[in-house]
Formats: C-alpha cells, sequence, structure tokens
C-alpha cells in the first residue's frame, strides 16, 4: 500500500516537472517588445539579420532607413529571399523606402483595393505589420518608422509556434495576389546601361579613329 502510494507521488511530481519544463520552453520561444521603451527597431534588425532563408513582409509603412537597409543586406550580401507587401501609401510617401528597397533587388509588391471607392468612404488599405522570418513570426501595431520606434507606444510580439507562422504565410501569399509587383532590381539595369553605353562609346571612338586614318591617307596621296 505504501508502495503503491510513493508511486503515484513519484508520478505526480514527475508530471509537474514535466509540464513546468514545456511551460519553460514555450515561454523561451516567444519575445515581445513594447516602443518607445525597447528598442524595438534594433530588436527587428537584429532578426533581420539572423535571417537564412526567407524575410516576407507586410508592412503598411516603411520609412526607417536602417530597417530598410537590412532587408537589402539580407538580399544582397546573403542571398536571402525577400519579399515585401506595402501600402500604395507607401509608395506615394515621399519617405517611404519602395524606390531604395526595389533598387537593391527586393520583391516589392503594392497593394491594390479589391473595392472601387464609394462617395464618403475611404478606400481599402493594407493595414497589416507582420514579418516571417524563416520560422518566426514578428507581429503586432509597430509599422517600420523612426515615430513608432522613438514615440509611439507600440506592442509587437515574436513567436515561433508552427500553427500561428502557417496562417500568417498563407495571409501572405493571399495579400500578393491583390498587388502589383514592382519593376525590381534598378541598380542592375543601370548598370547593364552604363555597360552598353561605354560599348556604344567604345565603338564610335573606333569609327571615327578608322575615318581619321582614312583621311589622312588621303591627304597623303
Amino acid at each position: 500500500m505504501k508502495h503503491n502510494i510513493f508511486l503515484k507521488r513519484l508520478v505526480i511530481i514527475f508530471l509537474l516537472v514535466f509540464f513546468n519544463c514545456s511551460a519553460a520552453n514555450v515561454e523561451s520561444n516567444v519575445k515581445i517588445w513594447f516602443s518607445p521603451n525597447d528598442n524595438v527597431s534594433k530588436n527587428l534588425i537584429k532578426e533581420l539579420n539572423n535571417a537564412k532563408s526567407k524575410i516576407y513582409a507586410a508592412v503598411y509603412m516603411i520609412t526607417d532607413k536602417k530597417i530598410a537597409q537590412a532587408l537589402a543586406d539580407a538580399k544582397i550580401k546573403r542571398g536571402v529571399d525577400v519579399q515585401v507587401v506595402t501600402d500604395q501609401s507607401c509608395l506615394e510617401y515621399e519617405y517611404g523606402k519602395v524606390d531604395f528597397l526595389k533598387e537593391n533587388g527586393v520583391d516589392i509588391f503594392v497593394y491594390k483595393s479589391s473595392l472601387k471607392k464609394k462617395r464618403n468612404h475611404s478606400e481599402q488599405i493594407m493595414h497589416n505589420k507582420f514579418v516571417i522570418i524563416d520560422d518566426e513570426l514578428i507581429t503586432g501595431s509597430f509599422n517600420w518608422t523612426v515615430q513608432a520606434d522613438a514615440r509611439n507606444y507600440e506592442n509587437v510580439i515574436c513567436t515561433a509556434d508552427k500553427l500561428a507562422c502557417k496562417k500568417y504565410l498563407d495571409q501572405f501569399e493571399l495579400l500578393k495576389k491583390n498587388c502589383v509587383r514592382q519593376a525590381m532590381n534598378l541598380i542592375t539595369q543601370k548598370s547593364k546601361t552604363n555597360t552598353q553605353v561605354i560599348k556604344e562609346t567604345s565603338v564610335s571612338f573606333k569609327n571615327k579613329l578608322v575615318d581619321f586614318f582614312k583621311d589622312l591617307k588621303e591627304k597623303v596621296k
């Protein structure tokens, strides 16, 4: 009898330890930041810099140069698949980083409202703020702006929960279907243009040189 009681107590202790350890592991997979106190941009950039395979972001407004640079570096320096869905407002805003990202080869998709604008009704906007970095989801109220980081009271949560990541990834793909993909890799295009100019200049110089010697030959005769 005493032996059975001892075994039951041992099982209970084991279960308590097991569930406590499991809870600790769950907690370790979740990070929470609040602006303006937690340096959200710095933490976000750190996560972007650690990306190995993909960065899929849906963000209403992107104006922070450092965040935009982290996206560009991930694409150019490490070959990460970087795709960004943003709103028309970001494209039109003078401080928006759409052009900068396009020039650095980042795939940009600008949301196009599927609803016709009606009288006294504002247009439909893409107001999400989330990013999937490899197998991690980062989401909250935080726009990728200096204002959101330094002045606003915003919230961000990071999780590696597989179900959450899948739901957001599905939503990202759905958003892309309602977007207009922007022309990308303008730097490469400029490089090609410059190469073409050099080639054309070289050919022109060569032709002029040939003509010069022809004229010289005629004068000598």
